[in-house]
């Protein structure tokens, strides 16, 4: 006699589960200190579970935690984690299948950096404010972050348009050349590879390579002038945008000046009273906070404040003379 087993079938699983890790993707700089370490994962027989792995810079495990998958033949999922400071770090999972197999994904490396760039300007950058006589604007920084990658410096007019040169190699200063006459305002930004940012403040620059213009206004009187009075008055027209002080200058007969006046509040009108009769000689001169001046032509003007005196001349008769003529002589 013969007696037969129940046949068994016996499935033989010697293949990895398929693993890829997902995000965030190799290589990353992040400025967030919590992440989502995702992964997704496939096998023929079933998951088990699944072991994240965070490694610091030196190899030292810091973390781990288990994900039970229950048999699935397939999984993404990924679990949050906060690093606990800046720096480089190393995350993997290992997984494990029903049959007993064991098997690790590839490693990811990122960088935690929550720290922006310092950047601050140099020695060459002027400062705040200033009104210069050249044509171009300097501007040098310092930063410092050991993951910096991009430097930004922006230039603007009055009307906001905006002139930018970035760079991401060692460069740290820019100078803008051939600048029309005008105020401009100046900033730097830093980014680093995790997305930081900082930027320095903004400065404003004046670039003033014009000299003023000046001229005599309405209420002026003509050069050569005669009039009555004790009164002379002299108005100019400036055109300047960064005028710093007008000076109204007054001169006797012989040139000597006996006034001086200058004016620093854009006041372009002048009054000398209680003048004496005679000539005199004026000007105005105009001068920029730069340094350029420009001046009026010298102008002269006569004051007469006396009425005319006359008298009867030799011939002429005396008062309430009686005489026998019908015509009368008069000589003044």
């Amino acid at each position: 006699r013969v007696g037969y087993s129940e046949t068994r079938t016996i499935n033989l699983d010697l293949s990895p589960p398929t693993r890829n890790l997902l995000t965030p993707e190799n290589n990353s700089f992040l400025n967030e200190v919590s992440q989502n370490l995702r992964v997704t994962l496939s096998d023929a027989t079933g998951l088990v579970n699944a072991t994240l792995y965070v490694l610091n810079a030196t190899g030292s495990l810091i973390y781990s935690e288990v994900t039970q998958l229950y048999g699935a033949l397939s999984a993404t999922f990924g679990t949050i984690y906060s690093f606990p400071y800046e720096g480089i770090f190393t995350w993997f999972y290992g997984v494990e299948d029903v049959v007993g197999n064991e098997f690790n994904t590839s490693s990811f490396t990122l960088t935690i950096d929550i720290t922006p760039p310092t950047i601050e300007f140099t020695t060459g950058t002027k400062e705040s404010g200033l009104i210069l006589e050249t044509e171009n604007i300097c501007v040098n920084v310092t930063t410092s972050h050991l993951y910096c990658i991009n430097l930004t410096f922006y230039l603007y007019d009055s009307d906001s348009h905006v002139y930018s040169h970035s760079y991401s190699d060692t460069t740290r200063e820019v100078n803008w050349t051939v600048l029309p006459d005008e105020t401009y305002f100046y900033n730097v930004t830093s980014t680093d590879s995790a997305g930081n940012s900082n930027s320095t403040e903004t400065r404003n620059i004046t670039l003033d390579n014009l000299d003023p213009v000046v001229s005599f206004g309405s209420g002026t009187k003509p050069n050569g002038a005669l009039i009555s009075g004790d009164t002379i008055y002299v108005n100019v027209s400036v055109t300047e945008a960064n005028e710093a002080n007008i000076t109204f200058y007054l001169y006797n007969a012989t040139g000597y000046s006996i006034e001086e006046n200058t004016h620093t509040d854009k006041d372009h009108d002048i009054s000398w009273n209680l003048l004496s009769e005679g000539i005199y000689y004026y000007n105005a001169t105009v001068i920029d906070k730069v340094g350029h001046s420009a001046s009026t032509p010298t102008r002269s003007i006569e004051l007469d404040d006396s009425s005319p005196q006359i008298t009867y001349g030799f011939g002429t008769k005396p008062n309430n003379t009686y005489i026998n003529k019908d015509w009368v002589f008069i000589r003044a």
